[in-house]
């Protein structure tokens, strides 16, 4: 779904800048 997507950008962008899970 493209809601689930929008929320795992974000998480996947705040993944990043944390440099913790890829």
């Amino acid at each position: 779904t493209r809601c689930d997507f929008n929320t795992d950008s974000s998480r996947y962008s705040a993944s990043l800048m944390v440099g913790q899970n890829i």
